[in-house]
């Protein structure tokens, strides 16, 4: 179980095109929708560049 967090991942392999996916809920509702997403309460959109680690 995670603190308190529901999870959705999906990975796309560049080389075979192929999608994984990971859902910490196993329900029809879940994940969201863009849609659903993008209604209030407004999300926080990460991009690469937003996690990038910054070595010393």
């Amino acid at each position: 179980q995670f603190c308190g967090v529901d999870v959705a991942l999906i990975i796309r392999s560049r080389k075979s095109g192929q999608y994984f996916t990971y859902n910490s809920l196993d329900l029809g509702s879940w994940p969201p929708s863009k849609a659903q997403m993008l209604s209030y309460p407004l999300p926080v959109i990460l991009l690469p560049h937003d996690l990038e680690v910054k070595c010393k």
